[in-house]
């Protein structure tokens, strides 16, 4: 019977160069010191927990091994005796379908099929007829299957596990994101918690168990994921490597909210840079705000739909996965505005900037996030976090009153009589301090250097320069605390690809009216009328002009007539005194009905003007302030028998009979011949359609919120 090598020998690390070498000519420098030392292991069945950055090969320990089987199978005679498969495979658990999809598309590189073992898979394949548990259990057609700790709980998968086929060809059984086990696993998604129970229950003696993390910190957090996964005392190896991105600069910058501005304003302050940039956030509702602020700054010339994305859980697959193409091939698209899951794994090479908004619950899933930008190491990247003051100052109370109690002892409980002597807001505040995470208060609190907090924290080697600030350390590229300190600055001007992607200025939203001159603003309940009738109007635009152009449909409605347009010409409605003026305001925020339906607008505010009666003595002098080109206004009849007291409108049916009076065709020609006869009153129009009958027919049956 013929013996066979350890991989882990000199003869086996050499056949593993070999392999390397003639599989991958576009690797020239070959595999890195620490995957030519561990993979042997892997090779050889055993344990290996891998901490290094992102972006430094970790994928490798459960693509290199099925390829290296496949590569003795195919030449044995080529290569010393070895222990292969015939049928090679590796199961990789991964977090989201994102980073499923990513190390599919990778493994392709290494001649590797994959699929990935989720709710639209296993529904396609059925609706084909397949039998994807059998598929995958022969173990023919995928070397790579991925599956998520959900699907990994299901009786299909024992089914799979159990299978004496798939078990004889099972190379590695990896944990991808293995962090995770720790804190997604406690209250999110517990079925992280059963991975290491399925690995130790499952797969076979003989198989490598893997385990992959970029921020995993030393002592009990590393401890707690290796027990998981059923790594004990000397029983696996652990591998830990700086996960410092040497190449990118972390900023903290303080919210900084303006009057009159949006809170998402110091967004532009990056953008304008025009380097492609993921900005995180941690709930959907809050991606769909920062779409929205960034649609009005998108300048005329370009598309909003390219420019940016969004990416999270209610978005197709189909969409999600084209969202990652394009971000490294398209020269339109620069912003993608995501949810945690796209910080989890996703390889992109062409992104420079990584924004949070807010600060995560824990530090690692704030590095985690940094580690989608600055891929390519020749440019310098900027890792981003845009906090609240509250957020920082929270942090010192917290490091201070942490360094001054037992690191087992929370300072932050209260008793019950604290409670009842205590606000609410002093509450709320110690409830905040009560979840608050180590890592990420003392990141927040830092004064001296972040990136020496980052190594101190993760205990990055070597140990003798961990917590050396950028300069001492000799780092590239300095923190911003490191480069205010010692004056270095970096240029982050628009480069020849980037210089394209421009962005309108910041919109200042309508002063504060000055409620005590009715002269020159609009009373309150004189607003709220005339924005009612905005907003339908709004909607109308909407239903005229979205079915013209198939783009529009994926427009949300407010496009079509924004609410800061509203504001501003409510905040100057008894100002607008010519057509020139409100085209003017209409130009200035890029309206694009400006031709069709600026004189429509025009038209309702002078008739309201009128109604109010502070242009009775303008009455005769309409066509000087129109122009000639427009037709003349109606006289406002008020129906309702009540009159406006005060410059206020007392009745909505005043606005929707003003609008019904502006767009009737024939009360124009009434009022133009100008006849003795007796006008009857109008009645109140009660919708939209009427008031609006100008436009022609409504589209029916067709809802949208």
């Amino acid at each position: 019977m013929t013996s066979h090598l350890k991989w882990a020998s000199p003869q086996g690390i050499d056949t593993l160069k070999n392999i390397v070498q003639k599989r991958l000519p576009q690797w020239p420098n070959g595999l890195r010191d620490y995957q030519s030392e561990f993979i042997p292991r892997v090779l050889d069945g055993e344990k290996v927990f891998v901490i290094t950055a992102t972006g430094d090969g970790k994928s490798t320990f459960y693509d290199i091994p099925p390829m290296v089987h496949m590569e003795i199978r195919d030449n044995p005679h080529l290569y010393p005796p070895f222990q292969v498969k015939k049928k090679p495979v590796v199961v990789v658990v991964t977090p989201t379908k994102g980073l499923a999809d990513s190390i599919i598309h990778d493994a392709t590189e290494f001649g590797l099929n994959g699929i990935s073992y989720c709710h639209e898979t296993v529904s396609d394949y059925h609706v084909k007829a397949i039998d994807l548990v059998s598929l995958i259990s022969r173990c023919e057609q995928f070397q790579i299957i991925c599956v998520d700790p959900e699907r990994l709980s299901t009786k299909e998968w024992r089914l799979i596990l159990r299978n004496p086929t798939f078990q004889e060809n099972l190379v590695v059984f990896c944990c991808e994101e293995a962090q995770l086990i720790r804190t997604w696993g406690l209250e999110f998604r517990p079925a992280f918690q059963h991975i290491g129970v399925t690995a130790q229950g499952f797969v076979p003696k003989g198989v490598s168990i893997v385990g992959l993390s970029a921020t995993s910190a030393p002592g009990r957090n590393t401890l707690a994921v290796c027990h998981s996964l059923g790594m004990f005392g000397d029983d696996y190896h652990l591998v830990r490597r700086s996960n410092e991105h040497t190449n990118m600069q972390l900023i903290i910058d303080t919210l900084q909210q303006k009057k009159r501005t949006s809170k998402y304003a110091q967004l532009l302050n990056y953008l304008c840079s025009g380097r492609k940039t993921i900005i995180h956030v941690n709930t959907i509702p809050e991606a769909y705000d920062i779409y929205e602020f960034l649609w009005d700054h998108v300048p005329p010339t370009a598309s909003p739909l390219r420019r940016m994305r969004m990416y999270h859980s209610l978005c197709d697959d189909k969409y999600n996965q084209e969202t990652f193409h394009l971000m490294d091939n398209s020269a339109e698209l620069q912003v993608v505005i995501a949810t945690p899951g796209f910080s989890c794994g996703i390889n992109l090479k062409k992104v420079k900037d990584s924004i949070t908004i807010g600060f995560p619950s824990t530090l690692d899933m704030f590095y985690q996030c940094k580690g989608r930008a600055g891929r390519s190491q020749d440019v310098i990247c900027r890792g981003i976090a845009i906090v609240p003051k509250k957020s920082i100052s929270l942090a010192r109370k917290y490091v201070k009153a942490y360094l001054e109690h037992s690191p087992d002892v929370s300072p932050f409980m209260p008793s019950k009589a604290a409670k009842k002597s205590k606000s609410k807001k002093k509450l709320e505040e110690l409830e905040e301090l009560t979840k608050m995470d180590f890592g990420k208060a003392s990141f927040l609190a830092e004064n001296e250097c972040r990136m020496g907090n980052i190594n101190d924290y993760y205990g990055n080697p070597p140990e003798e320069i961990t917590r050396l600030d950028c300069k001492n350390a000799n780092r590239t590229v300095y923190c911003d605390l490191c480069a205010t300190r010692h004056g270095v600055h970096y240029s982050f001007n628009p480069s020849e690809d980037d210089a394209a992607r421009t962005w309108l200025p910041l919109i200042i939203g309508p002063s504060k009216r000055v409620t005590n001159h009715h002269e020159t603003t609009l009373g309150k309940e004189e607003r709220g009328s005339m924005r009612s009738w905005m907003v339908d109007f709004r909607r109308t635009i909407w239903t005229e002009f979205e079915p013209l152009d198939p783009v529009l449909s994926h427009f949300p409605i407010a496009h079509f007539f924004p609410d800061l347009l509203i504001d501003e010409i409510l905040d100057k409605f008894l100002t607008i005194n010519s057509y020139h003026t409100l085209e003017s305001l209409l130009h200035r925020h890029c309206w694009p009905y400006v031709e069709q339906k600026g004189q429509y607008i025009f038209k309702l505010i002078l008739g309201f003007q009128d109604i109010r009666g502070q242009n009775a003595s303008k009455q005769g002098n309409v066509d000087q302030r129109y122009g000639s080109d427009i037709d003349e206004p109606d006289t406002l009849i008020i129906d309702d028998g009540k009159n406006a007291e005060d410059g206020n409108v007392q009745a909505t049916g005043t606005i929707q009979t003003l609008a019904a009076s502006i767009s009737s065709k024939s009360a124009t020609r009434t009022m133009n011949t100008r006849s003795n006869q007796a006008r009857k009153p109008r009645q109140p129009l009660q919708s939209v359609q009427e008031v609006t009958a100008e436009y022609g027919p409504q589209r029916k049956n067709y809802r949208r919120n």
